[in-house]
């Protein structure tokens, strides 16, 4: 199943992808679920149910058209928006450093979120903005020091973040929360894809074309840390919740250690990919 939360006439709603119909499923069934945090805040059964509701109906609910619909960010602003440093093996050798010993963790403000298709505004502030496709996974049930074991069990799905970066606010202030959360830095989505559709998520590829040109490509095989022991270390101090999401980190081919640097500019278009996932896209806008 594929979710992605979307606007309309003011209004928030909640769809589906079932097959090659885009629905809207707001209204099914007894209750009315706006969001998918709404959906993941349901009890295990209540949300197979509607799963199962939704499968059956789609066909006969509202259809959207692809092209008209307005995605919005898969993360809310009151979740966690967690992500991962240098956990690529392929990037950190591209930046001659060793891998991480731990991993490495920031988090992006609720002010970073966008969905599919936003304009990214470019600010006045900063000069050397960067792309990093990334496969992200978002929690389905609360967690706290979960073990390894058990913790894709924990997993609600899969989506695609872009973890745009300041590269220039990044080195002066000498940590990464800053630099990473400008105004709609976070673009992600534009579906949660529920795990059962992504029966390994250690053997995907994922790129980033920027213009139509290939810049990043890698696979998750080359994580350092593997999704179930992000899950398992952070769950250690972090109790995870539903709709928090955590960004596994970004593979080679960054704009910013390329010769010369690679920096988006107004007008440019950054389309990350993750095979099995899809595609989010989003434009670069003018300064302001």
């Amino acid at each position: 199943m594929r979710w992605f939360n979307f606007e309309q006439h003011g209004q928030r709603r909640l769809g589906a992808k079932v097959g090659d119909v885009f629905a809207d499923v707001t209204e099914l069934g007894n209750g009315r679920l706006c969001r998918i945090l709404d959906l993941l805040r349901l009890d295990g059964s209540k949300r197979r149910e509607f799963e199962t509701l939704v499968s059956t109906r789609a066909s006969s609910l509202p259809r959207l058209a692809e092209e008209e619909i307005h995605f919005l960010s898969v993360v809310e602003p009151e979740s966690k928006f967690m992500c991962i440093g240098q956990n690529y093996a392929d990037h950190c050798r591209e930046q001659g450093i060793a891998p991480p010993t731990a991993p490495i963790l920031f988090a992006k403000m609720e002010n970073a979120l966008a969905g599919h298709r936003e304009t990214i505004p470019l600010p006045m502030t900063t000069t050397q903005i960067d792309y990093e496709v990334e496969l992200a996974v978002m929690i389905g049930r609360t967690c706290h020091r979960v073990p390894r074991e058990q913790a894709m069990a924990c997993i609600a799905g899969y989506t695609i973040v872009n973890d745009i970066s300041a590269r220039d606010h990044q080195r002066r202030d000498g940590q990464w929360v800053r630099a990473k959360s400008l105004d709609k830095f976070g673009p992600n989505g534009p579906f949660l894809v529920t795990a059962d559709e992504v029966p390994d998520p250690h053997g995907v590829a994922l790129w980033l074309d920027l213009n139509g040109h290939r810049m990043q490509e890698s696979n998750t095989s080359n994580l350092v840390f593997d999704i179930p022991y992000l899950i398992h270390y952070y769950s250690q101090d972090i109790t995870l919740r539903p709709g928090d999401l955590l960004s596994t980190g970004t593979p080679p081919g960054v704009g910013c250690f390329r010769k010369p640097p690679v920096w988006v500019q107004p007008g440019d278009v950054m389309e990350a990919t993750v095979e099995r996932l899809g595609t989010l896209l989003n434009r670069l806008g003018q300064a302001s």
